[in-house]
């Protein structure tokens, strides 16, 4: 992926990034938006003089792949306001697409804005930012909607009767119009194969502490397992920020073969 996105630069006369950039550009390219982020942020500390617009737009297309929507903003409209200042170029226009991209997933994750949603799913991705070929590989990590957690709750479900309680069910917490958006989030893992699955989210586990967590609160359909309570699926459910995992832990890995099976459809003819 370096050789390719360094072809694509010299193809296109564009200067050379900053090392730490590159690595960003990189785990952004190849879906680590978590050790993106965190790259990212050590660049910015280590290397404040360095932080150009090319710059700027990589750590803003990872702030807004792992929910970060202020952070995104702010970084894209400063790298808008130095490419104007440098006279625009060939990159202005791709840094207002993802500026805008990225004010639109703002406003989505307050519940605001348009979240692809009404009466019927009709969804239609909004378009992709006009930026440098150069680019695409990594610019392509900037989320398409935001994550929205809405008048939606986990609660126990419990017999009508006898109040045992019967497992978890998704409730609302108020009534809800014909079209309402209840819940958007992205996906944890994806792969056209069961086996593929287990090793995507196992993947995924290793490089996102939100996925690691998520995935330990989903059902595995086993007898007696011991589920955690909603407050705990409730905090994970909702739009929080990702992180790397803290190396070193201990947490054994679940029942993955069994989590999809419970959980995992097939989605024939979508890409």
């Amino acid at each position: 992926m370096a050789g390719l996105l360094g072809f694509l630069r010299g193809a296109l006369g564009i200067a050379p990034s900053h090392p730490d950039v590159r690595t960003v550009q990189e785990h952004l390219a190849e879906g680590r938006a978590a050790a993106a982020w965190a790259e990212g942020q050590r660049f910015r500390e280590a290397s404040p003089d360095s932080v150009d617009a090319e710059a700027l737009s990589a750590l803003g297309v990872a702030a807004a792949a792992v929910g970060r929507h202020e952070a995104a903003v702010e970084d894209l409209r400063a790298a808008v306001r130095l490419a104007e200042a440098g006279g625009g170029g060939p990159v202005l226009e791709g840094l207002r697409g993802l500026l805008e991209r990225a004010e639109s997933l703002l406003e989505q994750s307050r519940g605001r804005g348009e979240l692809l949603s009404g009466p019927l799913w009709l969804a239609q991705p909004p378009p992709e930012p006009a930026v440098p070929d150069a680019w695409k590989p990594w610019a392509e990590a900037m989320p398409k909607v935001a994550e929205y957690m809405g008048p939606v709750e986990v609660r126990w479900a419990t017999d009508p009767v006898t109040g045992e309680k019967r497992g978890r069910g998704l409730f609302a917490t108020r009534d809800v119009p014909a079209g309402e958006a209840l819940l958007a989030a992205w996906p944890l893992a994806r792969a056209k194969t069961s086996s593929g699955l287990i090793e995507a989210c196992r993947e995924a586990r290793q490089r996102s502490a939100r996925a690691r967590k998520s995935l330990a609160c989903l059902a595995d359909g086993s007898a007696g397992q011991q589920l955690p309570p909603p407050a705990v699926t409730n905090e994970v459910l909702g739009p929080v920020p990702d992180a790397v995992p803290e190396a070193g832990g201990s947490d054994p890995e679940p029942n993955l073969c069994g989590i999809i099976g419970a959980n995992c459809f097939s989605m024939q003819g979508w890409a």
